[in-house]
């Protein structure tokens, strides 16, 4: 399990690097389509070849199940694309922001939509967690 925090660790810290070199030689709806591109392959490699999922599984899902896949990958590229424009114009707080308010909205709709209980333990903890950000960052 070492192995495996390490190796995502070190992405992670790699990824700004990586990102800042890269946009100084193509745009950011670019990265966009690279990145998309990447993960897609990557899945694919993980789920029907490690996994060794079928994939004639894909070809029998319900048009609302395409439908909100394509819901979800568009969301996931607007996203991307007002984070992107938000860190080009120099607002780099906003982005401690925006995982400050997905941290509550991902409360909230856990508790409203999914019937989850939250004790005063790990309300304190994500308190805390958030009010660490927002210390870090000032």
């Amino acid at each position: 399990m070492l192995p495996i925090i390490f190796g995502i660790s070190l992405i992670k810290t790699l990824r700004p690097y990586i990102r800042q070199n890269v946009f100084d030689k193509i745009s950011s709806a670019e990265f966009i389509f690279l990145n998309s591109i990447f993960i897609g392959i990557l899945s694919g490699v993980y789920a029907y070849i490690i996994n060794g999922e079928n994939p004639a599984k894909l070809w029998s899902l319900s048009y609302t199940q395409y439908s909100m896949g394509l819901f979800l990958g568009m969301l996931t590229v607007v996203s991307s694309i007002m984070i992107f424009n938000l860190q080009k114009d120099g607002v780099v707080t906003t982005t401690f922001l925006i995982k400050s308010i997905s941290s509550i909205v991902m409360l909230i709709v856990g508790v409203l939509f999914f019937n989850e209980t939250i004790n005063e333990k790990q309300m304190v903890g994500i308190v805390l967690g958030i009010l660490a950000v927002f210390l870090i960052k000032g």
